[in-house]
């Protein structure tokens, strides 16, 4: 029986320093934190990989090129803007009168501009307002997602009592039995 190895002293290459470097102990790679800058696409999403081509490994005393460097996507999430596909969503709070009667609101946008959008008399708790292009920008095309406001109602927890007397005499009118 015949066992055929690379030898373990010079790795294959037929000569054996005798006076081998200390910090790669002789392989021609050493570790060493490297920063790489590199551009983003606009659009990417969780999960996926860029491929920086030739930003990896050195393959050390053997021949060849530089390996590359696979970047792995991971979203941070926002306190404000919840993403769903391209689409984003946040929350919208409106006092009860501007439900009733409808109002224009600013509200800020995930590029930090803002946008006044109308919301439409009579708008319930709960209910969403689409705000076309608003949203993440789309991988590899120059559209955008929408920006969805969902709709809550607040309610005045302490009223005095001349608003106190004005929300009785409300509640005897037609609309609001």
């Amino acid at each position: 029986m015949q066992i055929i190895t690379t030898c373990p002293y010079c790795n294959g290459r037929g000569k054996i320093l005798k006076n081998p470097c200390k910090k790669c102990n002789d392989t021609g790679v050493y570790k060493k934190l490297v920063e790489t800058e590199f551009d983003i696409p606009k659009g990417v999403k969780e999960g996926m990989q860029l491929i920086i081509e030739g930003g990896g490994n050195h393959p050390g005393n053997e021949k060849g090129i530089k390996g590359d460097l696979i970047v792995q996507i991971v979203e941070k999430p926002d306190s404000v803007f919840k993403r769903f596909n391209d689409d984003l969503h946040c929350d919208l709070t409106l006092s009860v009168i501007d439900a009733i009667l409808g109002c224009e609101k600013e509200i800020n946008t995930i590029d930090g501009s803002k946008i006044s959008i109308k919301i439409k008399h009579g708008i319930e708790d709960g209910n969403k307002i689409r705000v076309k292009n608003y949203g993440l920008p789309i991988y590899q095309t120059n559209r955008r997602g929408d920006m969805i406001c969902n709709v809550h109602l607040t309610i005045p927890k302490n009223i005095n009592e001349k608003e106190k007397e004005l929300l009785i005499e409300l509640q005897k009118q037609e609309h609001f039995k």
